[in-house]
């Protein structure tokens, strides 16, 4: 079995950290309000 094209894999990877910076700027905004 092949593994993902390189293509795919990287917008996977965009993809989470994209997610993970959107957490991350409401934890901030959280605390910030708080």
């Amino acid at each position: 079995m092949k593994g993902p094209p390189p293509a795919r894999a990287a917008d996977d990877t965009i993809t989470v950290t994209v997610v993970v910076l959107r957490l991350l700027a409401e934890k901030k905004q959280n605390l910030a309000a708080s």
